[in-house]
Order: C-alpha cells, then sequence, then structure tokens
C-alpha cells in the first residue's frame, strides 16, 4: 500500500485510509454461533472474539484493542489525509476507542505538518459518531435538502444498488448522473467520494474507464466552478429542488449554484441544455439591482450574452451554440463587486 499511496501522491491527489474490521463481531457472528472454524483460535484475528447471547453479539475487549491497534497502525504507517470510518464504530462499545483515536489522528497532523485547529487532514463519520464539528459527516449514498452550516460528505459508487467494488456484466452510472450528483452536493457545501472497482486484476472496466475521463474532460472545462468554491445564500432552484434523492431526472430549469471564494462570481449551473432562452428566478431585480452584473457567459464558450431583468428573475439569451461537453453547463455571472445575498 506504501507504494500505492505514493503513486497517488505524485499525482497530487489526497490518500485515504479505512479499517472496517470493527465490523467482524457482526459479520461473522454466525460462525461462532454454529460452531464453524471460527471456534479455532488459530483464526480469531480474522473472526474475532465476540461475547454471544443467543444471535445478539457485541464485540469484546479483544476486539476492541485489535481494532483500536489496526487503526492506530495505519494512522502511523500510512500518513493519510483522510481517514473513513463506516457504522462499525457507531456502537457505544467504541465511544471511548473513537474519542482517543481522534485526538491521536488530528495530534499526528499537526505533527505532520498542520495547526492546532487546523491539522490539515480529515476524519469521516457517519450518523452521530462524533459531536457537529469534531468530524465530517458523512451519507452513505445519501445527501442534504438545504446547505449545513459545516462541510459534508456523501460516499456513492459507480454502481447503483448495494455495489460497492466490481460486479460483472453490470453497467456503471452515466456520466451525466454522477457530474449532476458531484454538482448538486458542492452546492450544498458538500464533497463527493466516489467508489470505482477495479477487476481482480487490478484494471478497470471500459465503462469505468468511460466514467473517469468523462469526468476528467468536464473538470478540465468546468472546475472553476467546482474547486475551492463555496456556497451562495441559495444552492438552486428548480422542480427537483426539495428531494434528497440520487435518482433525479434535472430539466433545464433545474439550477445549482456555487460561487468562487472572493464572493464576486456566481456560477448558475444549468442541469440540462436550455430550449429556449435561460430563466434564473433566484436573481430577480427585488433580490439585486442589476447595474452590479459586469458580465455573463457559459464556461467553455467565446461569447458574452445579451440579458435582461424584471421581478420575476433574469432571462439570459441562449448561446448561439453548445458548448463541447455534454453535462451541468455552469453560466458564469461575473459582478462588479460581490454578489448580492437573497
Amino acid at each position: 500500500m506504501l507504494k500505492g499511496k505514493k503513486a497517488v501522491r505524485a499525482k497530487g491527489l489526497k490518500f485515504g485510509v479505512s479499517n472496517h474490521s470493527g465490523w467482524n463481531y457482526e459479520f461473522f457472528k454466525f460462525n461462532h454461533i454454529n460452531n464453524y472454524d471460527a471456534k479455532d483460535t488459530t483464526y480469531q484475528d480474522l473472526y474475532g472474539n465476540p461475547v454471544i447471547s443467543g444471535t445478539t453479539a457485541r464485540p469484546s475487549d479483544r476486539d476492541l484493542r485489535r481494532w483500536a491497534a489496526r487503526t492506530s497502525e495505519l494512522c502511523d504507517k500510512y500518513k493519510p489525509d483522510l481517514y473513513y470510518f463506516d457504522w462499525d464504530i457507531n456502537d457505544i462499545a467504541f465511544e471511548t476507542l473513537r474519542k482517543e483515536f481522534a485526538a491521536h489522528y488530528y495530534n499526528k497532523g499537526v505533527e505532520w505538518g498542520g495547526q492546532f485547529g487546523k491539522p490539515g487532514v480529515v476524519l469521516n463519520y457517519k450518523d452521530k459518531a462524533f459531536p457537529v464539528g469534531a468530524a465530517v459527516l458523512d451519507h452513505e449514498r445519501g445527501g442534504e435538502s438545504t446547505i449545513p452550516d459545516k462541510v459534508w460528505q456523501t460516499d456513492d459508487c459507480v454502481y447503483a444498488g448495494d455495489n460497492w467494488g466490481y460486479v460483472e456484466n453490470v453497467p456503471a452510472k452515466s456520466p451525466n448522473t454522477i457530474i449532476d450528483e458531484l454538482v448538486d452536493i458542492v452546492s450544498k457545501r458538500g464533497v463527493l467520494m466516489l467508489s470505482f472497482g477495479p477487476r481482480p486484476d487490478g484494471t478497470f472496466p471500459d465503462d469505468q474507464v468511460k466514467l473517469m475521463q468523462s469526468m476528467g474532460d468536464w473538470l478540465k472545462i468546468c472546475g472553476e466552478a467546482i474547486y475551492s468554491t463555496r456556497p451562495w445564500s441559495a444552492f438552486g432552484e428548480g422542480p427537483a429542488i426539495s428531494s434528497k434523492s440520487k435518482k433525479l431526472i434535472y430539466t433545464s430549469e433545474d439550477i445549482r449554484f456555487t460561487r468562487n471564494k472572493a464572493k464576486t462570481t456566481l456560477y448558475a449551473f444549468l442541469m440540462d441544455w436550455p430550449v429556449g432562452d435561460i430563466h434564473i428566478k433566484s436573481l430577480n431585480s427585488g433580490a439585486m439591482d442589476k447595474n452590479e452584473i459586469k458580465d455573463i457567459s457559459v464556461i467553455g464558450l467565446n461569447e458574452k450574452l445579451s440579458w435582461s431583468q424584471d421581478a420575476k428573475g433574469i432571462t439570459i439569451r441562449k448561446p448561439k451554440t453548445k458548448p463541447g461537453y455534454d453535462f451541468a453547463y455552469p453560466v458564469k455571472i461575473v459582478f462588479k463587486n460581490q454578489i448580492p445575498g437573497i
């Protein structure tokens, strides 16, 4: 794994790890209950030593100590930028140990070059394993319907359903589906951790490769509207505004907003290419003065667009040509000063 870490860092990417062994007491409980090979202590490092009561399993002290040792070993040996935890640590039995590990990881982040209060590392959790603000909340295949105060994360897979790795003859989701999901998440102060599934020999199926390349090509053009951006005072508008579902069918009426850090540029993503002129209701005359707008364009096109404004919103003349990509289309709205809120 050290070679993998080196290769990841060489590409300028962040490196993350995860330890799911906290699940072992539950995953293998029926092996213990039915007296299969788990009763052989030779295999206890895999099967654990859970405390069994009827059909209920609880982690033993040895299970907990081993989990803590493995978790700290991954941290100390690989110095990860991100440490991801699944639901296993939510059990009350992990309460003390998960707090101790959080302190250990953040202290290591400071030791590796971070600062107190800004350790430069990210710790993920699910549900209520940590207090709000102590780590980054992760929604498995889910999301938020508003803009939370804190950064959050969605973990999802290129496959639909419950698949998290390579499945033969099962197609990956389309680039359009994943990019729409990404845009919606970022508009609400979230980030997307996406799982790709290589075959046993380490190669990726053609549809996954195409997905990676399509996302990369789109980000090369539209990345300024994603990277280092912040949410606006509204995350979006349109028919799909209130749903957390990842099975939405977006239309050109669905818009998601991001802004730059300097608060001078607003990006309005059209989730589908418009049939006619572009209408953005949130930028109506009651919300902002039209004289504050300096320039409007669609990223990827060399065309300044004409526009008008009234009490119902802003109407932007549809570009003469379509940009050279087929996914969410960011309209770049540059302001003379700072973007007004609504």
